[in-house]
């Protein structure tokens, strides 16, 4: 108990510091929080000057997570999960996918509807059943898919912004070992 008091209070301490009004760890937050994309190059000049640690908190405050908005277009559909993610093109395609494929399921259905009703077959109206359920499946299929997709590269392009862009060197070396001269590589990667 008194282990978990001392780590609490650890942890509340370093927040209150690495969160500091004037800090630039706030102002990067801010950034990441307002348009990612858009301030890319800003949050990458000025995480620079952060440290591991600052860079892995700030990772792990603004990581993206796919769950609820799976759930949400799993359960509810027409984008509304990728909406809450903030994804703009999973979310009106998902809408928009839906609301076709509700609008040839309907129209269909009245089609083999009002033909049952005079004791004929409507090909047409079964076809566009077939389809909208078609297009309904393709849709959730899409939806389930999109917000592990999204929050991949928001997630990628996130550590990208803040611990910049993997750097590889790599120079010929000649070392004397032994009275002998050898030929080797030597190399450097940050990232």
């Amino acid at each position: 108990m008194k282990k978990t008091v001392v780590l609490l209070c650890a942890f509340l301490v370093s927040l209150s510091v690495l969160f500091a009004a004037d800090s630039s760890v706030a102002s990067i937050s801010l950034m990441i929080d307002s348009d990612l994309s858009a301030n890319y190059d800003s949050i990458s000049k000025e995480s620079a000057t952060l440290t591991d640690f600052e860079i892995m908190s700030l990772y792990a405050m603004h990581e993206d997570s796919p769950t609820v908005p799976f759930l949400v277009n799993f359960l509810v559909g027409a984008g509304i999960g990728s909406f809450i993610q903030g994804d703009m093109k999973g979310g009106y395609t998902g809408l928009i996918t839906d609301i076709v494929a509700l609008g040839m399921y309907s129209v269909g259905y009245v089609q083999v509807f009002t033909a049952a009703l005079d004791n004929e077959i409507s090909e047409g109206g079964s076809m566009l059943v077939l389809l909208g359920a078609g297009v309904m499946l393709g849709s959730k299929i899409y939806q389930s898919i999109r917000p592990f997709s999204y929050s991949k590269e928001y997630n990628r392009r996130l550590n990208s912004s803040l611990m910049g862009k993997a750097e590889i060197f790599v120079t010929p070396v000649i070392t004397a070992v032994n009275n002998q001269r050898t030929l080797g590589m030597v190399g450097k990667i940050s990232f």
